[in-house]
C-alpha cells in the first residue's frame, strides 16, 4: 500500500482540500483507497459528509487498541464513496498526544499508525494521512508510516519564507527518523491573475528546484462549492478545471511514485545512524566481500567497449574498495556510481542540467549491480545531488559538497581538462 502523507504546519494552505479531492480522483480510477484524518479538526469528514455525531468510533481508538486484532477496522471506516474509505478524526484526537493522553506512555507511541497501516495494507492500494497543523506526536507517527510527503504551498505573499520553514522542519523530522522519504512542495489555492501570485510561484521554482510538483492547485469556485455540499469536486464537478487540477497531480505522483529501495549498510550501534555529506556512512567490508567488490570492478573494466577509455579510472585495491562509488573525471567525462539494485530509479540532478530529475537517469548495470552514468562537462565547478526515486540527498560517497542559500548540502565535482587515460 502507497501510503503518502500531507504536512503543512500552516492553516489555509489546502491540506485537507489536498487530502479529500486526491483521495477521490485516486478513488475513481480504480485505486482502492483510504484517507487517513489525523487533524482534530475533523474536516475531511465534514468535507465528505460525514456527519461527526454518527462517528462512534475513530483513529483515536485504533491507534490506542492494545493489539491489532482488538478493534475491528470496520468499526472506523467509512465508505464515502466506491473504493474510497475514511478513517475520521474527532476533537478526541487533540487530547491523545497531550501528556498523560494516551500516547505518551505507550512504548511504541510513534509506530501506532504503521501498526494500524500494517493490519490494512491488504485491503487498499493507496492510503492518505491529513495530518494535524503541528509537527507533534502524531505527525510523527503519519511520517514512520509513509514513504512520501507532500506539503501544499499557497501562493501567497507570506507563503514563500513561510515554505522555506516548514521545509526545514519536516526536512529535520526525516532525519530524525533515520530514513529516506521522498518529500515534495505542492503549489495551492493559486490565482493566475494576480501578480503577486505568479511571483511567488516563480520564486517557489527557483528556490525548490526539483522538489516542488510541477503541477498547480488554482483557486476554484467549483472547490469552495463541492465542499459546502460535503463532496469532492470530481463528484460534485467532474468536468472542472478543478477536477482536471486534482487529475494531473494524481497523474504525476503514478508517474514518479517511491519503490523500495536500498539501504546502505552501516557499522553503528545504538540509535539509527543518519548518513550525511558531513559523515558518510562507513561501509561494512570483510575479506571475501571486498574481493568480491574487487572482481566486480574488473568486471566493469571490460564489460562494454564505452567503459574501456575510462577503466583505469578505478582503483581496485581493497583498501580503496569505498572509493568505487560517487564522482570521478575520466578522460570520456565525469562518471557516476551509485550502489542499488534493480526497480529503482536514480539520476543526477545539478547545476548543468538545471537540476532535472530526467535529464542523466543512472542506467543500472545488472553484471555488477550498480547505477552508473557518464555525462561530459566542460571544465568548471559543478554541483549536483542524487535523486533515488524522489529523494534528494547529497552524494554519500562524495566528501567535497557546500550548502546553498537555503541550508540544503549539495556535492561538488571539480571538472579541469580532460584527458585520455594512457
Amino acid at each position: 500500500m502507497r501510503t503518502i502523507a500531507i504536512v503543512n504546519q500552516k492553516g489555509g494552505c489546502g491540506k485537507t482540500t489536498t487530502s479529500i479531492n486526491l483521495a477521490s480522483v485516486f478513488a475513481h480510477q480504480g485505486k482502492r483507497t483510504l484517507l487517513i484524518d489525523l487533524d482534530p479538526q475533523a474536516h475531511c469528514a465534514a468535507g465528505l459528509g460525514v456527519p461527526e455525531s454518527q462517528i462512534e468510533q475513530s483513529i483515536s481508538d485504533a491507534l490506542l487498541a492494545e493489539e491489532e486484532d482488538s478493534f475491528d477496522s470496520n468499526d472506523i471506516l467509512w465508505e464515502v464513496a466506491r473504493n474510497f474509505y475514511l478513517a475520521p478524526s474527532t476533537m478526541r484526537l487533540a487530547a491523545l498526544e497531550a501528556p498523560g493522553g494516551g500516547l505518551h506512555q505507550l512504548a511504541d507511541k510513534d509506530r501506532r499508525l504503521e501498526r494500524v497501516l500494517s493490519s490494512l495494507h491488504h485491503r487498499f492500494d493507496v492510503c492518505l494521512i491529513d495530518c494535524p497543523p503541528t509537527i507533534g506526536l502524531l505527525t510523527f507517527n503519519a511520517l514512520r508510516a509513509a514513504r512520501e510527503v507532500l506539503i501544499p504551498v499557497e501562493t501567497g505573499f507570506f507563503s514563500l519564507r513561510g515554505a522555506e520553514k516548514q521545509w526545514q522542519t519536516i526536512q529535520r523530522t526525516v532525519n530524525h527518523l533515520g530514513r529516506p522519504i521522498a518529500c515534495h512542495l505542492l503549489p495551492t489555492l493559486h490565482d493566475p491573475n494576480s501578480k503577486t501570485a505568479r511571483e511567488v510561484l516563480a520564486a517557489l521554482h527557483r528556490q525548490f528546484a526539483g522538489q516542488i510538483v510541477p503541477v498547480v492547485i488554482h483557486e476554484h469556485e467549483a472547490l469552495r462549492e463541492a465542499t459546502t455540499l460535503g463532496q469532492a469536486v470530481v463528484e460534485y464537478s467532474p468536468e472542472s478545471d478543478a477536477c482536471r487540477d486534482f487529475e494531473q497531480l494524481a497523474a504525476w505522483l503514478e508517474e514518479h511514485a517511491v519503490r523500495p529501495t536500498m539501504d546502505i549498510e552501516v557499522l553503528h550501534q545504538g540509535p539509527p545512524y543518519i548518513a550525511s555529506p558531513t559523515q558518510p556512512a562507513p561501509v561494512r567490508f570483510d575479506g571475501g566481500r571486498a574481493g568480491e567488490l574487487v572482481q566486480r570492478v574488473r568486471d566493469i573494466a571490460q564489460r562494454a567497449e564505452q567503459l574501456q577509455p575510462y577503466a583505469s579510472q578505478f582503483d581496485t585495491s581493497e583498501t580503496d574498495v569505498s572509493k568505487l562509488y560517487g564522482a570521478r573525471v575520466t578522460g570520456q567525462g565525469v562518471l557516476f556510481v551509485q550502489p542499488g539494485e534493480a526497480g529503482i530509479r536514480i539520476s543526477i540532478a545539478g547545476d548543468f542540467n538545471n537540476w532535472s530529475t530526467t535529464a542523466h537517469i543512472m542506467r543500472f548495470n545488472p553484471d555488477v549491480r550498480v547505477h552508473e552514468a557518464l555525462i561530459q562537462l566542460p571544465p568548471g565547478q559543478y554541483q549536483y545531488r542524487i535523486v533515488v526515486d524522489g529523494t534528494w540527498r547529497a552524494d554519500p560517497y562524495n566528501a567535497h559538497f557546500v550548502a546553498d542559500s537555503h541550508g540544503r548540502t549539495n556535492s561538488v565535482i571539480d571538472v579541469e581538462e580532460l584527458r585520455v587515460p594512457l
